[in-house]
């Protein structure tokens, strides 16, 4: 495989006419891909997704194949990959591991437009509030990479828009298990916000983090059910995964849901499309006679600050590890950090981000007790 090449709309390169197209991401970035090649006439032969519950279904009019089936391809056919997720650093260090012959390209033009637009940059332009809390977060973190993290928020709200820049601060770590933790999670009491069809635990078991127990909070039924799946078809899943097919939120509440399966968020009940039964972590806990928990995951579309209210109890009293997604909003970015290192005592807050648009920015809050997790997370 060669390096990856950026794809210049304006002059497309030809090799995306004459060659197998196999798009990388069968989520919403891999169909908006897909609808702007159909827009120049390039065609979409197949997609790919680490998602293995996923393999030979259809998705925009193609198969996703399986990662045998793309080996496959790529030692039968000319092929390009187009890498369609934020995820460029990961995903490429997986072809090198498969050493696939073909092509690969990247979208990041593309994905920092759809940035702009998905996060409403334009409305948020000289937003003299924001601009002063992101220049407030620059003085309150100690590390380095977090401080370039909110002076870039800062740009990006003065300006208005999405900026290239934002590529920079990759930090080329696990998302929610950075490089310090790795040997000290082994034995903890997990929550995973957000847990899809179980790719976070999967990638626990890619990393040999052996958990105690870890409750999967997943509100989505297609989702829920493709997570129950997994854990029958995996001895490690199944010994660990408590699963729970309801939303975190600040109170037990039935919630509207939108954009089901593959990026499915709390929304107003005029664009719904079907109802959840949401809970707080706290009366859930206290209901399941649980004991201490060590460690809480939350990517949960824009419901975070409305779970962390729900989580409060158990956050002060057991002082776990939180791994929390701050990029869903502009004001999630600020707010959410904010919120925490007002509330949270002798803790250590470091922001990382995982990925090459302005998409999987993880706030890092660890306990100072847990002082074998701090030491190196800060590089």
């Amino acid at each position: 495989m060669t390096n990856t090449v950026e794809i210049d709309f304006e002059n497309i390169d030809k090799r995306l006419f004459t060659h197998c197209n196999i798009i990388y991401g069968a989520g919403m970035n891999g169909r908006l891909l897909c609808e702007k090649f159909e827009g120049y006439g390039v065609k979409t032969a197949f997609f790919y997704d680490d998602d293995h519950t996923r393999w030979g279904e259809d998705y925009c009019g193609s198969r996703i194949l399986s990662k045998e089936e793309l080996i496959r391809k790529c030692s039968e056919d000319d092929v390009n990959i187009i890498i369609s997720s934020m995820y460029v650093g990961q995903i490429k260090d997986k072809l090198a591991d498969m050493s696939l012959n073909c092509a690969c390209f990247t979208v990041l033009g593309l994905l920092i437009e759809k940035d702009s637009k998905d996060l409403n940059m334009a409305d948020y332009k000289g937003n003299p509030g924001l601009m002063e809390k992101a220049e407030k977060l620059k003085g309150l973190f100690d590390d380095e990479l977090s401080k370039r993290y909110f002076d870039i928020i800062k740009q990006t709200i003065a300006g208005g828009k999405a900026l290239p820049e934002m590529v920079s601060l990759y930090c080329g770590q696990e998302q929610y298990f950075l490089d310090a933790f790795r040997d000290g999670l082994n034995g903890m009491t997990f929550v995973d916000a957000g847990a899809y069809t179980g790719d976070t635990v999967r990638k626990m078991k890619e990393l040999s983090i052996m958990p105690k127990k870890v409750y999967c909070f997943e509100a989505d039924d297609d989702n829920y059910v493709k997570l129950l799946n997994y854990m029958e078809s995996d001895p490690y899943a199944k010994e660990r995964i408590i699963p729970v097919n309801k939303a975190l939120w600040n109170r037990a509440e039935t919630l509207s849901m939108k954009n089901e399966r593959y990026n499915a968020r709390i929304s107003g009940a005029e664009e719904a499309d079907r109802k959840v039964e949401a809970v707080d972590l706290d009366s859930f806990l206290k209901a399941e006679g649980t004991e201490k928990i060590d460690f809480i995951k939350m990517d949960i579309e824009g419901a975070e600050r409305y779970a962390l209210k729900g989580a409060e109890q158990t956050i002060l009293s057991d002082r776990p590890v939180l791994a929390i997604s701050i990029y869903h909003s502009m004001e999630d970015t600020v707010d959410i950090p904010l919120m925490l290192i007002n509330e949270l005592k002798d803790y250590v807050f470091l922001v990382r981000h995982h990925s090459y648009s302005y998409s999987e920015t993880i706030l890092y809050c660890i306990p100072r007790e847990r002082d074998h997790l701090i030491k190196g997370s800060a590089k």
